[in-house]
């Protein structure tokens, strides 16, 4: 994303790094409640233990990126106005230092960075609205509400703590390449498996890439050939694939082969279809560089293949 930055002097950079650290406990602490749900729908219990982590991760997460793009006195109350910064971090490390209100973080994000559209802020608020009914007055949740909150619920990690937290951009790297390096190896596998996780990651991919097909790790229609990542793995491709159209399907760059080692292999390699599955060979002339996927050589009877254009170059 690449977003604004400023130079943090030591104590401030103590300050930070507590928050963030804080942020992304509470962020393992909300995914462990949801993927350890049993069935299509979260418990009731689980629901508000995973609102609550969540909007810790979500207001820290935004302390955190304000120091970080603005100052550690951007999120303090005017009292803190005139103190020091020994001062200031003698009061954190007492306990007391009064950060301004969630309202009021959320403006300052807003206004300045912009980094939550419409949607998002619905979202945002919508959210806020269940977090303090679960926790100030009894939330009732039916079954149906129980099972649409896991997936709201994953739009907040996916489109609020991320932009915050990882400070990716979503048309280009995937949010799980920040959740497998903060969760560990068993929370991570289980939450690319996770239906409302995977469903929000087709959403991702399809908002983002022209092309989407399936990943031949996870085999969840989540592979985008453009930026060459799948959004629900993370596997990545980057400079190591090329594509062609499908001689099944007829679906475009949905057959993936490794150019990088074609030219050894007497420019012939085999090729995946990531849309229908269908293997064929893919022939690469070095000559005019243009790629041609068969299943027989007769296939390429009125290609540069039988003509055999580099010999003439």
């Amino acid at each position: 994303m690449n977003r604004k930055s400023v130079k943090m002097d030591m104590e401030t950079k103590l300050v930070y790094d507590n928050i963030y650290t804080n942020a992304v406990m509470f962020l393992r602490r909300a995914i462990k409640e949801l993927i350890t749900s049993s069935g299509d729908h979260l418990e009731r219990e689980q629901a508000v233990i995973a609102c609550i982590f969540i909007q810790m991760a979500v207001e820290l997460g935004f302390k955190a990126y304000l120091i970080k793009t603005k100052s550690l006195t951007s999120i303090l109350r005017d009292k803190h106005k005139k103190q020091t910064i020994e001062e200031l971090l003698e009061e954190f490390e007492d306990g007391t230092l009064q950060t301004k209100t969630f309202e009021e973080l959320k403006r300052m994000i807003v206004a300045d960075d912009q980094l939550f559209d419409e949607e998002r802020l619905e979202y945002i608020n919508d959210f806020q609205r269940y977090r303090n009914q679960a926790v100030h007055f009894h939330l009732r949740l039916v079954q149906g509400d129980l099972f649409d909150l896991r997936y709201d619920l994953v739009y907040v990690l996916v489109h609020v703590v991320i932009p915050v937290l990882a400070e990716i951009s979503l048309d280009i790297e995937s949010p799980s390449d920040f959740y497998q390096e903060c969760l560990d190896k068993n929370d991570y596998l289980t939450l690319i498996k996770f239906e409302p996780y995977v469903y929000e990651m087709k959403k991702v991919a399809e908002q983002h890439s022209q092309f989407v097909y399936h990943c031949i790790e996870c085999n969840e229609k989540t592979y985008s050939v453009d930026n060459e990542i799948c959004y629900c793995c993370n596997l990545q491709f980057v400079n190591a694939g090329e594509y062609v159209k499908c001689p099944a399907c007829k679906t475009p760059k949905s057959v993936i082969f490794d150019h990088n080692n074609i030219a050894i292999n007497e420019n012939v390699m085999n090729g995946l279809c990531l849309n229908c599955g269908e293997r064929c060979k893919v022939f690469k002339c070095p000559s005019c560089e243009v790629a041609t996927p068969f299943y027989y050589e007769i296939d390429l009877q009125d290609t540069c293949y039988s003509n055999r254009c580099e010999m003439e170059s």
